[in-house]
């Protein structure tokens, strides 16, 4: 397994290590029988694994090593039982209980004297593809998540309705974790929190944790929302590289410090920490409150929050910047990129007839005065938020301090766009005529360009767009493939289109 995309698959399956309070995968006891995927994870990324048979462990030679972690998949009374067994002092076991076997109001998941802490979570959807664990322990992490995924009166009611934790076990898959104690170790508190509470520097006991593991292609990180035990309130977020490199998080920490370099900078996370911890390096921010601006929210009201994106975005301008294009950002986030995806992308994929007449296209812009802009990289759902104090965006792993104008702009237009349902929503963008077209060529000459620049400035954009996703994962993704060969069409088309004396 060589590729980065392999890697990263294989990677998610065991996000779940960093609810141990120690991440590091050493020597590994798995319980047999165990799933290709969770197998595969485990060769990869641990130093040493076993698989045992539950009847061999009886008859196990007692002089045997211990293991550093025993995992329990598919987990009952009957094998969690025994599996306990070989966890030796200092320990950690992590069993995996399907859907059915802790529905009960009773918690058949009790373990005798000498494991703290024990803790539960549910894991949102399944043990094989995980996107988020949730501490059981108190309501408030089950209402965050509420609160990310139901709003209004049914989320309110589901609220108060999982208080209990009887009622909270009762959602799905649950894991267990804990771990044995030890004479060196016992009653410290802080030795036995999760890993990523630990990183986010909140004190044991004051603050609970909803894990995200984003599993779309290019996602390389896993997310803690550290959050009020009771409320669900955010109280601070941690992030974690799934891979040794880190560069992207490092990315997000220089950009939350640049960014306090505007004139007026809009509201976002503030850099709390970046900081290697447990074997990782880890980027802990502070917590940015809010409705998520997903596509209710915009196909409700896709005036409005347009008007509060666009708002949002003149604080990253940079007045008085404007600069030639080739003054070192057309080589660094163009041309590069490009050339990565035109060596190394499979020869019969699309996008690579694509490259030829993008260059042909948006060379032109190489040569002009354009803003030097703060970009974002990524102004879609689920980064923005809008609450109170107005909208705010997170996750600035994409951010760029010197850019290109309209590129977060046509971003988040395409994304409202694709909300209503409208067929081939980055040809939106080139029309003049049309809402989203409208909108850039107003924003186009607040920043002070020729309304004539949108359509090769989006196009730039969306060809840097798959470039990026190809980096980041190792393949080339559908979406931001497909955006691109709409939008070289529709701008091939107006250019066309011109020539023949059509407006």
């Amino acid at each position: 397994m060589t590729s980065v995309a392999e890697r990263l698959d294989a990677s998610r399956r065991i996000d779940w290590k960093y609810l141990l309070g120690e991440p590091q995968l050493r020597d590994v006891t798995v319980l047999d029988p165990v799933g290709d995927d969770l197998r595969t994870a485990l060769e990869v990324f641990a130093d040493r694994v076993r698989p045992v048979p539950i009847d061999d462990i009886e008859l196990r030679d007692p002089g045997e090593p211990y293991s550093d972690l025993v995992i329990v998949p598919g987990a009952n009374a009957r094998r969690l039982e025994r599996a306990l067994s070989l966890v030796p002092p200092g320990g950690w076991i992590y069993a995996e209980f399907p859907r059915r076997s802790l529905s009960s109001f009773r918690d058949p998941a009790r373990l005798p004297g000498g494991f703290s802490p024990i803790r539960r979570y549910w894991v949102h959807p399944s043990h094989a593809s995980p996107k988020a664990f949730v501490d059981l322990g108190s309501p408030g992490p089950v209402r965050a998540l509420l609160a990310r995924h139901t709003r209004g009166p049914i989320g309110r009611i589901l609220s108060l309705m999982l208080r209990p934790a009887p009622l909270r076990r009762r959602l799905g898959p649950v894991a267990l974790v804990a771990r044995r104690n030890d004479s060196d170790t016992a009653g410290d508190p802080d030795h036995e929190d999760a890993a990523i509470t630990r990183a986010a520097g909140i004190s044991p006991g004051k603050g609970a944790l909803v894990m995200l593991t984003p599993s779309f292609s290019a996602s390389r990180h896993v997310i803690g929302l550290i959050v009020d035990p009771e409320t669900g309130s955010l109280i601070r977020v941690a992030k974690t590289s799934r891979l040794a490199d880190d560069t992207q998080l490092e990315a997000e920490a220089r950009a939350l410090t640049r960014i306090d370099t505007l004139p007026r900078p809009p509201r976002r996370p503030h850099l709390v920490a970046w900081r290697r911890f447990l074997g990782s390096r880890w980027l802990v921010q502070s917590a940015v409150g809010g409705e998520p601006m997903d596509r209710g929210a915009v196909s409700a009201d896709p005036d409005g929050c347009a008007d509060l994106i666009t708002d949002w975005l003149s604080g990253l301008d940079r007045p008085g910047s404007s600069r030639p294009a080739d003054d070192g950002r057309w080589s660094r986030l163009f041309e590069e990129p490009l050339g990565l995806l035109e060596r190394d992308a499979p020869r019969n994929h699309v996008v690579v007839g694509l490259i030829g007449p993008t260059r042909t296209l948006v060379e032109p812009l190489a040569h002009l005065e354009l803003p030097v802009c703060f970009e974002h990289g990524d102004t879609r759902h689920p980064n923005i938020l809008s609450g109170p104090d107005g909208v705010g965006l997170v996750d600035w792993e994409l951010a760029q301090p010197e850019g290109f104008p309209l590129h977060d702009l046509a971003f988040f237009l395409e994304y409202v766009v694709e909300s209503q349902s409208i067929e081939h929503p980055a040809a939106q963008l080139i029309d003049p005529d049309s809402w989203a077209g409208s909108r850039l060529r107003t924003e186009a000459v607040r920043l002070g360009m020729d309304p004539a620049v949108c359509g090769p400035l989006v196009l730039l954009s969306l060809a840097r767009r798959t470039c990026d996703h190809f980096r980041r994962a190792g393949t080339v993704g559908a979406r931001p493939a497909e955006s691109w060969r709409s939008c070289l069409e529709a701008l091939n088309r107006r250019m066309a289109g011109r020539e023949v004396g059509v407006v």
